[in-house]
């Protein structure tokens, strides 16, 4: 979940410790080493999550079902505790505390800089790009709270019945009969209907392809880009990506979509902060940004960084696609192939 990267260091290791005491078994000191830090702080935070009534110990540490039987409630327990994310859902729903200290804002501001967003400490609200803001907000809805997708709509479109949207450019997107559909089904009024519709494609996979298949029916300027963005990728890997081909240029869509929308690189990339990613996501970066002008000014390790999630996802749904084990294999050989060096070095 993306309010992982809005807490305090204490509250990510003690995520990341449930992450790996659900999979596999440890010791204080593996995971001290795993975590590269010392034993007396992950004593602490396997104490504390053990007075949380998160893990229990038998013959090793283990998530205490009985608390919790869902690991993502777990999460969402841990996340909503932790004071940097409460002050910043404060500021995230317009009622920020203007009394909170300068150094605790200071902090919070710099842990979410990366999303291009700010918390204004007079106005007591989250500045930054409309798109983004209100895609946070129905992702805390989501997340936090059992909507469903009609009540969530609602829900927001209340909040904002006095507030107003920039509309999204028009140009960005080619959205045609879908877009009507979807106020028809929500009940949502322009230009809200253009924020929640994304939303909603970006949890309907098959709606999205459908999006994308309208632009390649319109040849819009979208679809030319993407198109691009392909050849530039068959260039690098030579082989093409057979079966994959559409999935690919559908989550490259998704990305440019958010790009032209305003939304950071960095909520394509969250899963592989902290990690490394070969150097042909690098050498495709560098060909997009140079080839594909709206992408001039985007950071080339933020957008290195999204090219391996989207060859990520594209790789974990082709397999689930794949008709035999030969064509899994040929998949899985391609996909290490794209996290291996370059060709020719």
């Amino acid at each position: 979940m993306i309010w992982e990267f809005i807490t305090r260091k204490k509250c990510q290791r003690q995520l990341q410790l449930l992450e790996w005491i659900q999979y596999s078994r440890y010791s204080v000191t593996e995971l001290a080493e795993k975590m590269t830090v010392s034993r007396k702080t992950i004593s602490r935070d396997i104490e504390e999550l053990r007075q949380k009534n998160f893990l229990i110990k038998e013959k090793i540490w283990q998530i205490n079902w009985q608390s919790e039987p869902n690991y993502l409630g777990l999460c969402r327990k841990l996340i909503r505790a932790d004071p940097r994310f409460q002050l910043f859902r404060g500021y995230l729903w317009n009622d920020g505390d203007t009394k909170s200290s300068y150094s605790k804002l200071r902090r919070l501001n710099k842990q979410i800089l990366h999303l291009n967003i700010s918390v204004n400490h007079r106005s007591g609200e989250v500045a930054g790009e409309p798109a983004l803001i209100v895609l946070l907000q129905l992702r805390y809805l989501r997340d936090f709270y059992s909507f469903e997708e009609q009540e969530m709509y609602d829900q927001l479109a209340h909040y904002y019945l006095n507030r107003s949207l920039p509309s999204i450019e028009k140009a960005a997107f080619f959205a045609g009969e879908q877009l009507e559909d979807f106020r028809s089904q929500f009940g949502v009024e322009s230009p809200l209907a253009e924020y929640f519709y994304f939303d909603y494609l970006r949890h309907h996979f098959d709606n999205y392809l459908d999006l994308y298949r309208s632009h390649q029916q319109q040849r819009s300027s979208l679809y030319q880009e993407v198109q691009e963005a392909c050849a530039i990728i068959e260039e690098v890997f030579i082989e093409e990506s057979g079966t994959t081909e559409e999935l690919l240029a559908a989550k490259l869509f998704d990305l440019f979509l958010g790009v032209y929308q305003g939304l950071p690189l960095t909520l394509f990339n969250l899963k592989w902060r902290g990690d490394t990613v070969s150097d042909h996501f690098f050498i495709i970066a560098k060909e997009f940004k140079r080839r594909l002008p709206f992408l001039t000014n985007c950071q080339l390790d933020e957008l290195a960084f999204a090219l391996k999630e989207i060859f990520s996802s594209v790789h974990s749904a082709s397999l689930t696609l794949t008709p035999n084990l030969k064509s899994s294999l040929l998949i899985q050989e391609r996909y290490q192939a794209y996290n291996t060096s370059p060709r020719g070095n």
